[in-house]
């Protein structure tokens, strides 16, 4: 009883054998049942992996159920959830439906998806917590970039982290993400076809005649000394040519010596 109202409990894991003969046993209830109350998600016995991680093992899941619907088992131990694990599922899932319903809206008018991790130190080690949310709107995305500021990058995307020092939580990160919407797309849009106008107008502006008669006029001069130029060096002595390219101050002096 305590077990199911606290985080969890586990028993044995028993064959299908033993199972029929505790069935037998249960009115006398002669043969013990020890029972392991569970009062936060580190004390629930797993399997260890090559790579660290703790799992247990269940049945299939159907859609719509959570993993401990499938009777799972670890080390040997069959686990169970109480009140206070199946709240913390409950709450899990009510992130989910928000993240969901929140990411559609976001798709019209933009938002912000905030995502909170940190591990909490239980009764036989740390496990981890998160906290999911999703909020749509302008407000929400002017908001999340006046208190990120700078940390937000380019595309939107800030990481952050806090030192909280408590007696449960050591540190929290955080991954904010700020995405635009249909409403943003629209009003850049609009700016960009506004700019666009104002350019085409200037460009379609006439030219005074008189700035065209002068720009003609420097144009053809310049083609005038570029053609002298070019027909001097090819007139020019070899000495000339060779030095062409160098600092040396008399190169003209020594190109006329005969």
């Amino acid at each position: 009883l305590h077990g199911k109202k606290a985080e969890g409990y586990y028993t044995d894991h028993h064959g299908l054998l033993m199972r029929v003969v505790l069935a037998a046993d249960s009115l006398t209830e002669f043969i013990p049942r020890p029972v392991s109350r569970v009062h936060d998600p580190s004390q629930f016995p797993c399997e260890r992996q090559p790579d660290g991680s703790c799992v247990a093992r269940g049945g299939r899941v159907k859609p719509g159920e959570d993993a401990f619907e499938g009777d799972p088992q670890a080390a040997g131990k069959d686990l169970h959830l109480g009140v206070q694990g199946w709240l913390r599922r409950v709450r899990y899932a009510q992130e989910d439906i928000e993240e969901a319903r929140g990411l559609v809206l976001g798709a019209f008018e933009g938002g912000v998806r905030s995502q909170f991790g940190w591990d909490v130190r239980g009764r036989a080690g740390p496990y981890p917590e998160a906290n999911v949310r999703f909020e749509s709107g302008r407000p929400a995305i002017d908001q999340a970039l006046r208190q990120l500021g700078s940390l937000a990058g380019p595309s939107g995307d800030a990481r952050v982290s806090s030192a909280v020092g408590g007696l449960a939580v050591d540190r929290v990160e955080g991954d904010v993400r700020i995405r635009l919407g249909a409403a943003q797309y629209e009003s850049a849009r609009a700016r960009y076809e506004k700019w666009l106008a104002e350019l085409r107008a200037d460009a379609e502006q006439a030219i005074p005649a008189q700035n065209v008669a002068g720009h003609e006029a420097e144009l053809a001069a310049a083609r005038a000394d570029r053609w002298l130029l070019a027909a001097a060096e090819s007139a020019a002595p070899p000495a000339a040519r060779a030095f062409r390219g160098s600092a040396f101050p008399l190169y003209p002096l020594l190109a006329r010596t005969p």
